[in-house]
Order: structure tokens, then sequence, then C-alpha cells
């Protein structure tokens, strides 16, 4: 396997109830750290029990991080949508950022779904704007932690 950069996207199925962002904070700030780490980047969506996750690095670098996630007990069915070389990142300096969509928006997590494999940089732009308003929005002071 070559040291090729890759973006990875995948969906998966959450085996418990994660409300909000604030209940995924864990998972993103240990996946923020290894990922630093094994030098991958990327970013977490999730929406009515469903991950979405949009991870770039090297071939092997993802390799290692995809068969970890495979082992882990916290979510099921896990999909890749979508694996292509790509010339730069798009989540550069961010190990792992995360955004939690409110169930009302499960149509913006099945069109993210849906664009993956037929045109995976719109579903990277997608995820940077939800990424970007839900900073925003909670360097704004609100309290609530879904979009």
């Amino acid at each position: 396997m070559s040291g090729e950069l890759e973006r990875l996207i995948y969906a998966s199925q959450a085996t418990r109830d994660y409300p909000s962002l604030e209940a995924i904070a864990g998972i993103v700030e240990v996946s923020d750290r290894n990922n630093r780490q094994n030098g991958v980047t990327g970013a977490l969506v999730l929406a009515d029990g469903v991950f979405l996750q949009v991870l770039e690095g090297a071939a092997p670098d993802i390799e290692l991080t995809l068969s970890r996630l495979l082992r882990d007990p916290r979510h099921t069915d896990l999909q890749v949508l979508q694996r292509h070389p790509v010339g730069f990142r798009q989540f550069e300096g961010w190990g792992l950022v995360g955004a939690a969509l409110e169930p009302t928006r499960q149509s913006v997590m099945d069109e993210l779904i849906g664009f993956a494999q037929a045109d995976p940089d719109y579903v990277v732009d997608r995820v940077r704007t939800l990424v970007a308003d839900q900073a925003s929005r909670e360097a704004g002071g609100r309290s609530n932690d879904s979009i």
C-alpha cells in the first residue's frame, strides 16, 4: 500500500442513543487524539442514530483507522460509501470534528448518504458547512448543541 492521500466516507448505525453532539463528545475527543497521532483528519456527523464520517490520510493510515472502526462496538453495519485518492485534504488540521443534526433534519443525512458515491466532493463541502455552523452556534453561546 502506498502513502497516497485518500478520502474515505462511511455510514454506520449507532448501537445506542446519542441525542446530541454533547453525547458524542467523548468519541470526538478520543478520535481527534488518535487521528492526529495517525495523520488522519476528518469530520463526523450524527443524525437520528446514523453516523456519517469523512476521513482523510495516507492509505495505510486510513486502512488502520478503518480496521479500528470495524471493531468499535458503538456502531454497527458500517458501509464504506466512497474511498478514493485525493490531491489535498479538506479537513486539514482537524483530527476529528463533529456535528449533530436534530432528528427533524434526518433528510440532510439521507442526502449526504445518497450523494456519497455520485458526488463525494459535494458531501465533503456539505459536512464542512455543517461543522462550521455547529462551531458558530457554540461560539455564539447557544446552549443547544445540535443543528
